[in-house]
């Protein structure tokens, strides 16, 4: 149980409360991790709205470097 201590949870939602933005952004760019950053910010009660601003953001910014350098 070592991934379920309250001092451990503890410090997973004291880091997506303060780092959530920046996360949230540059998860859409860790390919191993999406997933498991995007299903943890809703685990830590982290508001969709928040979730999907950034993440939109980021697809943004991703989609349009990708066109770029497929043309």
């Amino acid at each position: 149980m070592l991934f379920r201590s309250p001092s451990r949870i503890k410090a997973i939602n004291y880091y997506f409360h303060r780092y959530g933005n920046r996360t949230l952004f540059f998860a859409r760019f860790m390919v191993g991790l999406r997933s498991t950053i995007f299903l943890s910010s809703g685990a830590f009660k982290i508001p969709f709205r928040r979730v999907l601003l950034f993440d939109g953001i980021a697809a943004s910014v991703s989609v349009s470097v990708v066109c770029f350098l497929g043309y």
